[in-house]
């Protein structure tokens, strides 16, 4: 074997995987965000490793490429939070300015372009300081019209006590608006946009605005007063898919439309914004509303078909037309039992002991009330009959005897057998 080859090859090896490992430093500095000072004694922490920064300064080496949690704590200041990223092989550098303890909460916005034509966005800047918490989720939401409650945009990346982070509103009228916002309860200084006619016109509708459970809705752009060309539409259904891009033909006016599917959500109720545009002109966006599946109800009736009396402890079996069990329960001390269910067929089932089975089909709608009655028959039940045979003076077993059993409604032979050596 040549030894040697391979150990070569495992040189060579370590020196690529060397090369292809993405690494690089960070220097994070600390200021007072009042004084622009470096602040002494404060920690640094990083994808939790903390650093102590004695003169304000503190370096990490060899981070990973990418994004990485930062958050800084120093005596008389406010907790900072943000997250930063890492570009390999160099050095990194970032600042940070805390807030003193105990310093006012302050929010602004403003907006640029402060002018649009309709269908364009103005972007929002949200500066802020020294929040009680960071905004939830690292979100704030933006009222793009403080008289009407429907045009909102969310600001992401909204991260720490103090920062800075954006959204971004569109309106489908002319006029100006004034935009507002709360961070962590802090009212934001207003900003405004002077939003002015536009030759192009687009808009949208979605159909259904309301879905219950699992769905779809149907997103139609219009557009008009466009140059004759193609023309490409892009609808954001909100619900995390990537963008749809859709040809929307090549005239001056038209419209055109795609799906957008909404799956089971983790919890009730969920609204959904549609932002959709025509060659980058934005309609007002549309949003979608998901609640909970519509159901009817089933209610359940269990008696003794020879008294009419009800059967407590009746099993109630309800499952889908392939077999998939939806409920089970037992009825009541009056025979009963009454259950929620989504649209649509089923099967029930009732089972006791001593009864007959019994299953009925029944059709469930929205905010209806379904019914069924069963009355139950008695099973027949199955016994061992004995029989001895023996000689009448004797008593001494008879072995071999013929025994027949007749029905004794209709004298048919129901079974026929032998005697064994000890007459049975």
């Amino acid at each position: 074997m040549n030894y040697g080859r391979f150990a070569i090859f495992g040189i060579v090896f370590l020196i690529l995987a060397a090369f292809t490992s993405a690494y690089g430093d960070l220097e994070v500095s600390v200021f007072d965000a009042s004084t622009y000072n470096y602040i002494f004694g404060s920690t640094v922490t990083v994808d939790g490793y903390s650093v102590y920064a004695p003169f304000g300064v503190a370096d990490f080496y060899n981070l990973a490429s990418g994004y990485h949690t930062l958050s800084i704590s120093a005596s008389g200041y406010s907790p900072f939070y943000d997250t930063v990223y890492v570009y390999d092989y160099c050095t990194n550098y970032y600042n940070a300015y805390l807030q003193p303890s105990g310093a006012t909460a302050y929010c602004s916005l403003y907006s640029y372009p402060s002018q649009v034509q309709v269908g364009q966005y103005s972007t929002i800047w949200i500066n802020y300081q020294n929040l009680l918490e960071q905004p939830p989720l690292g979100q704030i939401t933006v009222q793009c019209d403080s008289n009407n409650p429907g045009n909102t945009a969310v600001a992401t990346g909204c991260y720490g006590v103090t920062g800075s982070c954006a959204a971004q509103c569109v309106y489908s009228t002319p006029g100006t608006y004034i935009v507002s916002a709360t961070a962590s309860g802090t009212y934001c200084l207003t900003t405004t946009v002077n939003v002015v006619a536009s030759d192009h016109y687009v808009s949208a509708s979605a159909d259904p605005t309301t879905i219950y459970g699992e769905g779809d809705s149907l997103v139609t752009i219009s557009y008009s007063n466009f140059d004759a060309v193609s023309h490409t539409a892009t609808v954001d259904c909100g619900n995390g898919d990537a963008s749809a891009l859709i040809n929307c033909g090549a005239s001056s006016s038209g419209s055109c439309s795609t799906t957008c599917h909404y799956g089971v959500p983790s919890s009730y109720p969920q609204t959904y914004t549609i932002t959709t545009s025509v060659d980058g002109y934005y309609a007002q966006p549309v949003q979608v509303k998901q609640l909970s599946p519509m159901q009817g109800t089933l209610k359940v009736y269990v008696k003794d078909s020879s008294n009419d009396s009800p059967i407590e402890n009746a099993q109630v079996n309800v499952s889908s037309f392939n077999g998939v069990s939806v409920a089970t329960a037992y009825t009541d001390s009056n025979g009963y039992y009454a259950t929620s269910l989504e649209d649509g067929n089923y099967k029930v089932t009732i089972s006791h002991s001593g009864y007959e089975t019994q299953t009925k089909t029944v059709s469930i709608s929205s905010g209806q009330t379904s019914i069924l009655y069963f009355y139950l028959a008695a099973s027949i039940q199955n016994g061992t009959i004995t029989v001895n045979v023996e000689d009448s003076s004797t008593f001494a077993p008879i072995e071999n005897a013929s025994v027949e059993i007749l029905n004794a409604t209709s004298s048919q032979i129901v079974q026929t057998g032998y005697t064994d050596s000890s007459g049975v």
